[in-house]
């Protein structure tokens, strides 16, 4: 092989290198921005699609069968699991997140107002396996909060707890998230929280307990 030929696939070989370096500068880029301020999931669309986002013919009929006991329910597409700086701001598709980049810390399973949670912290718990409730107090009567107001405590694990939030002026008085999944209820009803909470806590991402 002469000298010239080897120049040539050398320069081949770095330019490759280059282009590769590029994108990954560019990917930490768009991860992490340089300001500190603002992320938004819809400039993901250059990044490479999550695994989780391909699903399988187990999944698919998995979802099929809970879509039928529990109407209403909806499944989202994966927004991204990746942690941000804490002064970051995310954008996130649903309201309210169902996944998403979010901050490396959480919320122990507990009763919160909102002006008392950041949606970057409560993401982080539904990739935990946890269930986020929003409800409504003041639609609500005494008997349906004091029921939610029991979840926490009965379900206050790292990996499978429940976290209440208190939110006015919602479009429904309650509505329960798991990773990639929302159920916006009319009012409250024992036998559609029950079966949420069976399906979907201790089933998130990062750690699966169930």
């Amino acid at each position: 092989m002469d000298n010239k030929t080897t120049e040539e696939k050398l320069k081949k070989i770095l330019t490759g290198v280059a282009v590769v370096a590029g994108l990954g500068v560019l990917g930490f880029l768009l991860v992490y921005a340089p300001d500190g301020k603002e992320i938004s999931v819809p400039a993901m669309d250059n990044l490479a699609t999550p695994v989780s986002e391909t699903k399988t013919a187990e999944t698919l009929q998995k979802e099929e069968g809970i879509k039928k006991e529990l109407k209403g329910i909806e499944f989202f597409p994966e927004e991204g699991r990746t942690h941000v700086p804490q002064d970051t701001r995310v954008t996130y598709k649903t309201n309210p997140p169902t996944s998403g980049f979010h901050y490396d810390k959480w919320l122990p399973p507990s009763v919160y107002e909102e002006d008392k949670t950041i949606p970057e912290l409560l993401v982080h718990n539904l990739e935990h396996g946890n269930v986020v409730i929003y409800f409504d107090r003041a639609s609500l009567n005494a008997k349906d909060n004091e029921a939610l107001l029991m979840l926490p405590r009965k379900h206050a694990g790292q990996w499978d707890g429940v976290v209440l939030v208190n939110k006015k002026g919602m479009e429904q008085p309650i509505i329960l998230t798991a990773w990639r999944t929302s159920l916006f209820l009319k009012e409250y009803d024992s036998a559609k929280v029950s079966a949420f909470l069976d399906a979907f806590l201790g089933r998130g991402p990062e750690n699966p307990v169930r």
